[in-house]
């Protein structure tokens, strides 16, 4: 049985490996199309179109990382790869933590957000997919 050092280690190694792998895939496929359509842009034209997104979400990302982790836990390094912390991730999580009366910054707390921000996750790509299925039948319109 792993303590609960161990657990939060091997969470925290995980969760850095699903995070680069999702850097990895985020910009590999822009970078991919951009290559086979010819039409790459340079490294200055990235920067400047980059620049003002840069201003404002680098400034925001350390206090929202600092604020989040500790309610969170682990499961942060999921809510940062399928997005909407503040208005579904978070939600979610301390609806699941009030409910099941377990305290935030536990070994049960971490599991319980976790669970909490996996289904939320499913829920959403269940939603988009189900979107985009009653969507074709407008495609000729």
């Amino acid at each position: 049985m792993k303590t609960e050092k161990e657990y939060y280690k091997s969470m925290h190694k995980v969760g850095r490996i699903i995070s680069i792998g999702g850097i990895i895939i985020f910009v590999g496929i822009p970078v991919v199309i951009c290559n086979s359509f010819g039409i790459m842009p340079s490294i200055k034209e990235i920067i400047a179109v980059s620049i003002g997104l840069l201003a404002i979400f680098f400034p925001l990302a350390i206090p929202e990382t600092l604020s989040y982790t500790p309610i969170m836990g682990s499961s942060f390094y999921l809510s940062s790869i399928t997005g909407n912390i503040m208005n579904l991730k978070l939600p979610a999580a301390l609806n699941a933590l009030k409910l099941s009366n377990i305290e935030q910054g536990t070994e049960k707390g971490d599991v319980i957000t976790g669970i909490a921000v996996a289904a939320s996750s499913l829920i959403t790509v269940l939603i988009i997919a189900v979107g985009v299925l009653l969507l074709v039948p407008l495609k000729p319109v």
